[in-house]
């Protein structure tokens, strides 16, 4: 039976005891369903607020805000070789052409042993004249004591020369030299395609020798060091189809230009993806009047953008050259206007500018 009590005129009705268990349980569910709703409440804030800091924030001009691009260009020349017989005035062979020095980097080849007597004012020369690489890789150096190509390496470094093609340890075979020019990063190799000769048991590695899985290792390893990776090919001995395969490994493994020594022949300018190779551009100085060889050059652009950056190759362009009375000098336009070798290096490639190198 229900009892009722009354204070201060108020009539009171107890509650029973299963009413206060419910009571308790549903004022505890509606306790916790407002701290879950309160706290979602809460989060759901603090994120907005987050989101709302994170926004790109508009620039005066209304647009959002991205890294600055860093633009940096360099030009690189390429030339051929200096030949075996080659006897001159070194001093002033090469005075018709100043614009060697214009060119960040410079390179050419060396098919005469440098170990000769007036081996000295041939390097002076050219590093007066503005060249900065030479492409060693040759079968002459085989027989020659390390003593001696350390001395004659250590002289190509005194005259700011960097050589490529031979060493005088498997360490330095086997480490990667890059060259800094203006921020953008350099490296050179070089290597000869079947010496005809037989690498010393003792010595594997006084001769950089095209091996096709090991060369394109190294290529490969440059690359990843490297913004460029500049490569100098003594393939005289091979077909041209084979060097083309040679050229297309390369490339295909990180080489970003190619240069291929061919003796005193002119062969085509090609681009296998973003890779130039000049398969063939004759001798740099030869005493034989007749005779024609070509500079090429490359325009490098390298563009950074915050932590990213990528690299561009861009306007290649060739020169023709001839050597009178000791002296190298360019084609004058009435000589390239009937020269043949110029549909020679536009074989592949019609784009190719012939001039511009200046």
């Amino acid at each position: 039976m229900l009892e009722l009590y009354h204070r201060d005129g108020i009539i009171f009705v107890p509650m029973r005891t299963s009413d206060q268990k419910q009571f308790s349980w549903i004022f505890h569910f509606l306790l916790a369903l407002a701290l879950v709703l309160g706290g979602v409440s809460l989060t759901m804030n603090i994120l907005r607020i987050r989101l709302e800091h994170q926004q790109p924030q508009p620039t005066q001009e209304g647009e959002y805000w991205v890294p600055k691009e860093e633009v940096t260009s360099v030009n690189l020349l390429v030339s051929g070789t200096i030949p075996q017989n080659a006897k001159s005035t070194w001093t002033s062979t090469l005075t018709n052409l100043p614009f060697v020095s214009n060119y960040e980097l410079s390179l050419y080849s060396q098919d005469k042993s440098l170990l000769d007597a007036d081996a000295l004012e041939q390097v002076a020369a050219m590093q007066q004249v503005g060249f900065d690489l030479v492409n060693l890789a040759n079968p002459m150096y085989v027989e020659e004591t390390n003593e001696q190509l350390s001395q004659l390496l250590q002289q190509l470094t005194d005259h700011q020369l960097h050589a490529a093609g031979i060493h005088t340890s498997s360490d330095m075979q086997n480490q990667i030299e890059l060259i800094d020019v203006s921020g953008i990063k350099v490296a050179y190799l070089a290597f000869d395609v079947n010496p005809e000769v037989t690498l010393p048991s003792s010595r594997p590695y006084v001769l950089d020798v095209y091996d096709a899985q090991l060369s394109k290792e190294r290529v490969q390893k440059a690359s990843q060091m490297a913004d460029v990776v500049v490569v100098s090919m003594n393939w005289e001995t091979v077909s041209a189809g084979e060097q083309q395969q040679i050229a297309q490994d390369l490339a295909l493994s990180g080489a970003s230009m190619i240069i291929g020594n061919n003796a005193a022949k002119i062969q085509p300018i090609q681009w296998v993806d973003d890779c130039l190779i000049f398969y063939g551009l004759g001798t740099l100085y030869d005493q034989t009047e007749t005779h024609i060889g070509a500079i090429g050059a490359l325009t490098v652009t390298k563009i950074q953008t915050g932590q990213k950056s990528r690299i561009e190759l861009t306007n290649p362009r060739c020169v023709l050259i001839k050597t009178v009375d000791e002296q190298v000098h360019l084609l004058s336009e009435q000589e390239l206007a009937s020269a043949q070798e110029v549909a020679v290096l536009q074989q592949f490639d019609d784009s190719i500018r012939i001039g511009g190198i200046e």
